[in-house]
């Protein structure tokens, strides 16, 4: 009998373990590549944000800090210059989740610097089809990871697995896996566009299959990055993503946080 996703009891959500899947590596072509130049532009990049004065206090600026976002970029772009460095959801709630996540705003659109795409190779069928799965793996990753933090704000009712558990009537880890198994499926689609994209002649299509490179890349990199920051897990990211679970939070623990933006995770509470 499943239980239900909105009512464990305090001593239940004290003790109970969450099962984090591992969606990438044994089955994702990628390894994991760091830029050469992570370790010089993180105290760059660091003190140009916080010269922004964007959050509203040292804590938060801190927390934002243990998110490294740099790191992901140079996940993400690994050969970059330093200076660019089965049953089935109602199809709107993954668009939603889609929508709501910057990879495709920011860190997809710096694939196509140094590259000269035309739109029309770029809105191809097959290329949307790897973008859009890629997209989706990296929503799904983040949202298997972030669940933990978000409910504990109580801020997860965006999240794929608050939404699986309600919309499939599952528990939390009935959620885990049948995102971990919809990841799956998600792959073979790139996969399987990867080997079908058209040719269009040079100097076109070298291009294309750096493009088509740096999706399935960023796939591997959100996916380290998850466990390599503190966005998420604190300092508890390379145990957990060993032991392959962690402990839930007491439910809306942080939900009277008077801080806006990103916080410091407590690794006791994981």
């Amino acid at each position: 009998m499943s239980v239900p996703y909105d009512s464990p009891t305090a001593g239940e959500l004290a003790s109970t373990k969450i099962f984090i899947p591992d969606t990438v590596t044994s089955t994702w072509p990628w390894p994991r590549h760091l830029s050469q130049y992570y370790s010089e532009v993180m105290g760059e990049s660091a003190a140009w944000f916080a010269s922004l004065k964007i959050f509203n206090g040292a804590r938060v600026l801190d927390a934002f800090e243990c998110s490294c976002p740099e790191l992901a970029a140079c996940l993400g772009h690994p050969i970059a210059s330093k200076g660019a460095c089965s049953q089935r959801l109602r199809p709107n709630e993954i668009d939603v989740r889609r929508n709501m996540i910057t990879m495709k705003t920011f860190f997809f659109a710096l694939l196509e610097l140094g590259l000269d795409i035309p739109g029309e190779v770029i809105s191809h069928p097959t290329i949307e089809i790897m973008t859009t799965t890629s997209l989706d793996m990296m929503l799904f990753d983040n949202d298997i990871i972030s669940y933990n933090l978000e409910q504990a704000r109580g801020d997860a009712s965006h999240n794929i697995i608050t939404i699986v558990m309600r919309e499939l009537d599952t528990d939390m880890n009935g959620a885990m896996l049948w995102v971990a198994d919809l990841h799956m499926e998600t792959q073979k689609k790139f996969l399987e566009a990867m080997t079908v994209v058209p040719k269009w002649g040079e100097p076109i299509d070298s291009q294309v299959r750096e493009y088509c490179d740096g999706l399935g890349n960023w796939v591997r990199a959100n996916y380290e990055w998850n466990f390599e920051s503190e966005r998420y897990l604190g300092t508890k990211g390379p145990e957990i993503r060993s032991q392959k679970w962690m402990l839930l939070m007491p439910k809306d623990c942080l939900k009277d946080s008077k801080e806006i933006g990103p916080v410091i995770v407590d690794p006791s509470l994981l």
